[in-house]
């Protein structure tokens, strides 16, 4: 969902990366202040005036947070009306690339990371 009015800072910035084709271009970088943690958003979620109080809102929400880490290891996007679609993905390096062109190869030994992309 885009924000018409958006209420943080943007700064503008310069590209300093003089190997990239951005190098010297101006773009938007969003200002971000402190991270808010799961209990922190359940309680600003309850503060609300929601009827449900703080503890039963984290029970659902660490409970949907594990159903989606489950989903997404099988291979299933999620997608949560409103706030974008959860996707899987994996990372891995130039070395791993060639390495599975020369020999057999497991999921397990060739991916860096995994990777979570929202989309709206």
């Amino acid at each position: 969902m885009a924000v018409n009015n958006p209420q943080f800072l943007i700064n503008v910035r310069m590209s300093t990366n003089q190997r990239s084709p951005s190098y010297g271009r101006y773009y938007p970088k969003a200002v971000e202040k402190e991270t808010i943690s799961l209990r922190g958003l359940c309680k600003h979620m309850a503060d609300h005036n929601s009827i449900y109080g703080r503890d039963i809102i984290e029970g659902v929400l660490t409970k949907m947070t594990g159903c989606i880490i489950e989903l997404l290891s099988q291979g299933n996007p999620v997608k949560i009306d409103g706030l974008g679609i959860f996707s899987p993905t994996v990372e891995s390096t130039r070395e791993t690339h060639l390495a599975v062109r020369c020999t057999k190869f497991e999921s397990v030994t060739i991916c860096n990371g995994f990777i979570l992309i929202i989309r709206t």
